[in-house]
Order: structure tokens, then C-alpha cells, then sequence
């Protein structure tokens, strides 16, 4: 493992990381954008920061999804107008 695995190991031996409020909404949500953008989904690549892609990970971590998935259901959520962005 490296260093960035073997913190989150840590954390979670330690028992740092918190779940969301309404953590069985938020799984099953995700879990039905997994399932329905799988079967269709399209391979892309995208360049992020260090910091963003680790953090990310962290959030898949904490809803126990793995972060790719994270990361296609806020597209999706963003393109379906149910996020909006702020800059």
C-alpha cells in the first residue's frame, strides 16, 4: 500500500471517519445511479488536482462507493440540474 492507503487505513482503525445523516438515502441513491449509467456509461479521462481526486476518494470512503461512481452521479446530478455549480 502507499502512504495514501495506508492513511485511510488508519483512519478508519481509528474510527475518524463519520457517516452522512442520511447515509442509507444518499447508498441507495447512489447505488441506483451506478446501476443505471453503468450499462451505458462512456470511458472518458479528466485531469484533476492531487487534492481533489484525494478528497474525493475520502468522500467514496465515507458512502462506501467506490469514488469513480461518486464522481459520475454528481455529473449526473449536475446535467439532470439537481446540483448547480458556484464559481
Amino acid at each position: 500500500m502507499d502512504k495514501y492507503e495506508k492513511d485511510i487505513l488508519e483512519d478508519i482503525e481509528n474510527d475518524e471517519f463519520q457517516r452522512v445523516e442520511n447515509f442509507e438515502e444518499e447508498l441507495g441513491f447512489l447505488k441506483r445511479a451506478s446501476s443505471n449509467y453503468a450499462k451505458k456509461s462512456k470511458k472518458i479521462s479528466i485531469r484533476l488536482t492531487e487534492n481533489d481526486l484525494e478528497k474525493i476518494k475520502s468522500k467514496g470512503i465515507e458512502l462506501s462507493i467506490p469514488y469513480q461512481t461518486l464522481i459520475s452521479s454528481l455529473i449526473h446530478q449536475f446535467v439532470n440540474d439537481k446540483i448547480e455549480v458556484r464559481l
